[in-house]
């Protein structure tokens, strides 16, 4: 006679068959984003140059451990992000289902093309607010050792950090406010190519509202 383990119904094969299928690469390195936080009680110095405000010299600024750690926690944003997604009617398991059957899979890529799609008015918006506090967040970390060294702090101030991202974001680029640092130039450029798919979302966007929908075509069509 041969037995089998159920656990609430389901074969045991069948469970760790599951396990197997959920317990991928992808979900031990969300976790391992969702582990790695700053070490109580323990920090290092980092020590780096940097140009001096009349650009004469170089001078150093000291870096914590910690602070890096902490821009690398805004990763957690991304979970966040799918996490509410998946509160929505584009990804439940009805929305999973149904995409599986058309052979792909709904994913964050394809809940931000439907919300896109209608609603692009308000996702532009939420998508440019919410880069724009990230990146000052990060743009503040990255230059906060650069005005200890100097003593200028009106650079690094959050308002002053989101007016840098706008401007940074719509290529506009008045120069009042620069990165110093290396890593505050390397996320300078990373904002100003992630600008230009803003601002191309946002070109779509006025196109759509401008377009004519089915009936306004068919009018314009017998008015000519």
């Amino acid at each position: 006679m041969r037995l089998s383990v159920f656990i609430i119904g389901t074969p045991l094969s069948q469970i760790i068959f599951r396990y197997r299928e959920v317990l991928t690469f992808w979900f031990w390195l969300e976790a391992l984003f969702l582990i790695i936080c700053p070490i109580p009680y323990f920090d290092l110095i980092i020590t780096m140059q940097a140009p001096a405000p009349a650009r004469d010299k170089e001078i150093p600024i000291y870096y914590l451990l910690s602070d890096f750690i902490l821009a690398f926690m805004f990763v957690r944003f991304f979970i966040l992000m799918r996490s509410v997604f998946n509160y929505t009617i584009f990804m439940d398991m009805y929305s999973k289902k149904l995409c599986k059957t058309f052979n792909f899979t709904a994913n964050v890529r394809f809940a931000y093309k439907c919300f896109l799609k209608y609603s692009p008015g308000l996702t532009i918006f939420c998508t440019i607010l919410t880069s724009v506090l990230i990146g000052a967040a990060l743009f503040h970390i990255f230059e906060f050792p650069y005005a200890i060294a100097t003593g200028l702090f009106s650079n690094v101030e959050y308002f002053t950090c989101c007016w840098l991202m706008v401007i940074t974001l719509t290529t506009v680029g008045y120069g009042d406010v620069f990165p110093n640092t290396v890593f505050g130039r390397c996320l300078i450029m990373c904002i100003a190519f992630w600008g230009t798919f803003l601002i191309s979302l946002m070109i779509m966007s006025v196109s759509m509202v401008f377009s004519l929908k089915d009936t306004e075509e068919k009018a314009l069509h017998n008015l000519l």
